[in-house]
């Protein structure tokens, strides 16, 4: 199982690398709970802890943080009064994509400093990975 060992340290260490890239930084947690609510829409806080696997004080503390940088929106729940709906703000959607524009050109950058066919590989590995990621 070398393969998916070295599989698995490239991509943590590549995944690593673009995540320090752009503006505004975001640490990681914050940076997957945003991009969930873009991707998802409106939750609530314990939708949201168990579609990213942790407890709702972590949660709590992460929204808080995304909340006061207006990133997330927090409005009452028309349903039950006592819960919170949070979405994704428009300024956290606009610091996504910065994110990700700024990402994508370093990764860019680097891919043009290689040769043709090592681009073509990687052209080939893509739908690879994506059959990895797939959920059973």
């Amino acid at each position: 199982m070398q393969l998916a060992a070295d599989l698995r340290i490239a991509t943590g260490r590549l995944s690593r690398r673009l995540r320090r890239v752009g503006e505004p930084y975001l640490p990681p947690l914050q940076y997957a709970v945003l991009a969930t609510l873009a991707r998802t829409g409106p939750c609530t806080l314990a939708e949201l802890a168990a579609a990213e696997g942790v407890s709702k004080p972590t949660m709590s503390r992460v929204v808080t943080a995304l909340a006061r940088r207006g990133f997330v929106l927090r409005e009452t729940s028309d349903v039950d009064a006592r819960k919170l709906r949070l979405s994704a703000a428009p300024e956290g959607v606009q610091a996504l994509r910065g994110i990700a524009r700024d990402a994508d050109e370093v990764l860019g950058t680097r891919m043009r400093g290689l040769g043709p066919l090592d681009r073509d590989r990687l052209v080939t590995a893509i739908p690879l990975f994506e059959q990895l990621l797939a959920e059973d």
